[in-house]
């Protein structure tokens, strides 16, 4: 099975060292998260154990059934533009790794700013708080 760049990444200890870096910057401890580009779902997985509300969405139809079995995430399949997400609804939108392999890296940044809440944050994921 052929897997994606991140694969080899432990998104889960990313996850860990982001979560208390995201409460303390944003003063956000938990709430609603999507993230674009989700992978097999192990970064949401780690915030759903802390009681975020989260949405992946994966255009990897492969790796959005690993997040949903393996993982228990919901997770959208299909491309950022061609799937409605509700607008102004998530406190944290990620965007894991993706700007540069995006086409039109502006489309995808202008999705993820209408994702997200008038009061909530969104930051481009990097493996690193």
């Amino acid at each position: 099975m052929e897997r994606d760049f991140f694969h080899w990444m432990d998104h889960t200890t990313a996850a860990q060292k982001q979560h208390a870096e995201i409460a303390r910057i944003t003063g956000v401890g938990n709430g609603r998260m999507l993230e674009l580009y989700s992978g097999d779902g192990s970064y949401l997985a780690y915030f759903q154990e802390k009681n975020w509300e989260c949405l992946g969405l994966e255009t990897d139809e492969q790796q959005a059934g690993e997040s949903i079995l393996t993982q228990a995430v919901p997770t959208l399949s299909g491309d950022p533009q061609e799937v409605t997400l509700p607008g102004n609804s998530y406190d944290i939108v990620r965007i894991r790794g993706a700007l540069n392999q995006y086409s039109e890296p502006e489309k995808l940044v202008e999705i993820a700013f209408y994702a997200t809440a008038y009061t909530g944050f969104f930051y481009h994921g990097s493996l690193e708080p």
